[in-house]
């Protein structure tokens, strides 16, 4: 039952997604014009390459170990392993920031200060995305299948009302584009805070596991993931 629900919630929420980004699509190239939009395009790429090093498909295998584990009631190991996860999307996620954030400046010295301006806004996002990835996670491991429905579609709802606020009222240019890119995960991530603290509840007293889960982990299969998720996403048309 429980998948019927999500895969009927899932359908639903990629229909509406599909929708509003159409729509948000269209208005962006109306205001801009295809060589502004291609500057986007440009600053997404970034944001795409860099998010293969992020999270490596290893988000991939925590699902699976944490509805294992959940489902065994094994709820100290669930627990070290979201907060082994969380470190490493932080800490990853700063880092990628910051070498996307220096490469900002080589980027004005040979294209000017407008591609600068679309790389630094891209280097707080690909953080925002190691933030995301945590709660996707949670919302997967623990089958949430409705909280991962709002998820999504709030962020596609929020990238679209931010078009129509930025582009289409201000009447903005190129980085206000950018921004919807940052508004959207930003504002989902905020009202989605306490569906993701709700779904951590049954961990709040339990002791965590001792010893590094995350790192056994990869080494068992998740290296694997490691390998397989860039080379599947270099050879995808």
């Amino acid at each position: 039952r429980k998948i019927s629900e999500g895969t009927i919630l899932t359908v639903t929420q990629k229909i509406l997604t599909i929708i509003l980004g159409a729509f948000g699509t269209i208005l962006v190239l109306q205001e801009l014009g295809a060589k502004q939009y291609g500057f986007v395009v440009l600053a997404v790429s970034i944001i795409n390459i860099f998010n293969l090093f992020l999270d490596l498909g290893i988000g991939n295998v925590v699902v699976s170990d944490i509805a294992g584990d959940y489902g065994e009631k094994n709820l100290g190991r669930v627990k070290k392993l979201i907060k082994e996860y969380s470190d490493f999307q932080i800490i990853a996620g700063v880092l990628l920031s910051l070498i996307v954030f220096v490469f900002s400046f080589i980027s004005h010295k040979y294209y000017g200060p407008e591609i600068a301006s679309l790389v630094r806004v891209a280097s707080i996002i690909i953080f925002l995305n190691g933030l995301r990835n945590i709660v996707i996670t949670v919302f997967y491991g623990f089958s949430k299948f409705s909280f991962l429905a709002l998820f999504y579609f709030l962020e596609s709802l929020f990238k679209f009302l931010a078009v129509f606020f930025l582009i289409i009222i201000l009447n903005g240019g190129v980085i206000s584009v950018m921004l919807t890119y940052l508004l959207s995960p930003f504002l989902t991530i905020i009202i989605m805070l306490p569906f993701f603290f709700k779904t951590r509840l049954p961990l709040r007293k339990i002791e965590a596991t001792s010893g590094s889960i995350l790192f056994n982990l990869i080494k068992a299969h998740g290296k694997f993931q490691i390998l397989a998720r860039p080379l599947h996403n270099s050879l995808d048309p």
